[in-house]
């Protein structure tokens, strides 16, 4: 006998009434075409995509002048355009690929300006905002009147790293963004459904539980401290944790320090200014800017 995988049923399948049926499959139709009609993808009579016109599509870049209206701002806790009269961003008739209506991709510079607009395939993607420069994160987001509803790391393109969501996510936070919004991570940074940035930030595992290890905080000290052993040399660097009586069992993987007449665990913070403390003026280049 052949054993099968189960297959997910579609809401149409599901239904019991032909008029419900109908009427879910009309929907799925009209969703189905509205993102079409945005993408501007070529279609045939019967509502596919004609892959054979997509395939001459080119991919566009924007120079500088677009890319100053792709800026969007920051402020009072929402994000607005960066037109003349700083409309507050809305979302609702935009388009990605991957989420269709409603959501637009985004990318961060270097310089931590935020870029957003609608995924066309084949046309505009995420290396289409910043002329295919290098970003510090990307993905998408649904915002509402200036307000997200949630962001997410998905980018084929740049496939952003956990480290680089976290960063993004903390500097909102710092630029009064509240961080309520749901996180739709992907790969190692994804998350439970309903987690908010805050507890991404915080520091959350992909099970829902609190770890203090995989937030902000931590990846930071992390990105620190191997900053200042490459700059330190190996007994210099451990020679700031003897001085303030702490012991790091793995200075050549996670730095987990411990405080040794307390025994518990010593914050991020502390370590970070130990270090700023015993070298003034000093200041190691971060592989990972966090």
């Amino acid at each position: 006998m052949h054993s099968s995988k189960p297959t997910t049923t579609s809401p149409v399948r599901k239904a019991q009434r032909v008029h419900v049926a109908l009427e879910l499959a009309e929907k799925q139709l009209a969703k189905h075409l509205e993102k079409v009609r945005r993408e501007e993808l070529p279609i045939t009579e019967d509502g596919t995509v004609d892959t054979g016109a997509l395939s001459t599509r080119m991919v566009e870049y924007d120079d500088e002048s677009a890319q100053q209206r792709s800026t969007v701002l920051v402020g009072g806790g929402k994000l607005f355009r960066s037109d003349e009269s700083k409309t507050p961003v809305d979302t609702a008739k935009s388009v990605t690929h991957q989420t269709g209506p409603g959501a637009e991709i985004f990318v961060v510079s270097e310089t931590n300006e935020i870029h957003m607009a609608s995924h066309k395939l084949g046309k505009f993607h995420h290396s289409s905002l910043l002329g295919g420069k290098p970003v510090s994160m990307a993905g998408e987001m649904k915002v509402t009147a200036g307000k997200i509803d949630w962001i997410s790391n998905k980018s084929g393109h740049y496939a952003p790293s956990k480290e680089q969501l976290l960063q993004f996510l903390y500097h909102l936070g710092k630029d009064g963004v509240p961080l309520t919004f749901e996180v739709k991570g992907m790969g190692k940074a994804a998350y439970k459904p309903g987690t908010t940035a805050a507890q991404v930030v915080a520091g959350i595992g992909s099970d829902g539980t609190e770890v203090a290890k995989f937030g902000h905080d931590h990846a930071k000290t992390q990105s620190v401290l191997a900053a200042w052993k490459t700059e330190l040399g190996k007994p210099a660097f451990k020679k700031v944790f003897a001085d303030n009586g702490w012991r790091c069992d793995h200075y050549d993987d996670v730095y987990e320090v411990e405080d040794k007449k307390t025994g518990k665990t010593v914050p991020g913070k502390a370590i970070r200014d130990a270090f700023k403390r015993a070298y003034p003026g000093r200041q190691p280049r971060e592989e990972i800017q966090l």
